[in-house]
């Protein structure tokens, strides 16, 4: 179980009120939990809300703990994911922090009308304002692996992409190790790359990746495997002539997963090189809903 758990309901607030991460995780979390806690007893039935803090300000923090930034990121994106999952499922509307410190009143009025509560406009204001003062400093993503979790910071939309790049992805030849950005792709067929395993909500997904090959590489096909527990989908490409190449394969996701891709060299090699820089994902919309066997 991860030292980061998925997002709970704030004592302070009212149930419809949920925070990824969790109030006691994120300072920004807590801020809002009291202030929605503080505009009192819901008095009207509201779709409810789900708030997201910082991912990585809470995934800095959690590798201060002692454990690796990698394993902070992959703790964030199952409590990110998980939460926005939930959300989906629930008919919660998403509000992101990042909105909240552009609109303090607006984002705090529309969050008041999804959890039912009764928000007069005096009291608001000042909450509003005392909220802005509240929140932490936001967090600079330094590094590949924090700025991959920026995509889970908010409401997600059909088109919404993010980038993961090679420095998330290992070596197929040297497993555990950093990918290179040149491949050797002479020997037998064999996983180039693979990675990252961050997990990703419920929905449609598309992972494309772009790869160069030279005369010699260009002669072997090469696959994109993405997988996500048992949902596989595969891509397929034979370049035949040197130059960039693209892969993409859609998956479904019927429940928040971790993610791995892998580029496969189809058939034995004799010489070649390939350049391989990462991956772009984009979320396509929600899933469609699974019939649940009788």
């Amino acid at each position: 179980m991860s030292r980061l758990a998925a997002a709970r309901t704030p004592r302070a607030a009212p149930p419809s009120l949920a925070t990824a991460p969790a109030p006691h995780e994120d300072a920004a979390c807590a801020a809002v939990a009291a202030a929605v806690g503080r505009l009192g007893e819901p008095s009207a039935e509201g779709p409810g809300a789900l708030f997201l803090g910082d991912p990585v300000r809470a995934a800095v923090a959690l590798a201060k703990t002692g454990v690796s930034r990698r394993e902070a990121v992959w703790a964030l994106s199952e409590s990110m994911a998980t939460a926005l999952t939930d959300a989906l499922r629930d008919g919660r509307q998403v509000f992101a922090e990042r909105a909240l410190r552009r609109d303090p009143a607006g984002v705090l009025t529309a969050m008041a009308q999804a959890v039912g509560s009764p928000a007069p406009a005096r009291p608001l204001a000042s909450l509003a304002q005392d909220l802005a003062g509240a929140l932490p400093a936001a967090a600079v993503a330094d590094d590949p692996w924090l700025a991959a979790l920026e995509l889970l910071a908010g409401p997600l939309a059909p088109g919404t992409e993010a980038d993961w790049p090679l420095a998330l992805f290992m070596a197929g030849d040297s497993p555990g190790a950093s990918c290179p950005a040149a491949i050797d792709v002479t020997g037998r067929g064999r996983i180039l790359a693979y990675g990252p395993y961050l997990r990703l909500p419920a929905g449609r997904w598309r992972a494309g990746v772009v790869v160069e090959v030279c005369p010699d590489a260009a002669r072997r096909p090469y696959r994109l495997e993405v997988s996500a527990g048992a949902t596989i989908a595969r891509a397929v490409v034979a370049p035949g002539r040197p130059g960039p190449r693209t892969l993409a394969a859609d998956v479904e996701l019927h429940d928040a997963a971790p993610v791995e891709l892998r580029l496969w060299l189809e058939r034995a090699a004799f010489h070649g090189t390939l350049r391989f820089a990462g991956a772009r994902i984009t979320f396509l919309g929600p899933a469609p809903h699974r019939l649940e066997a009788p």
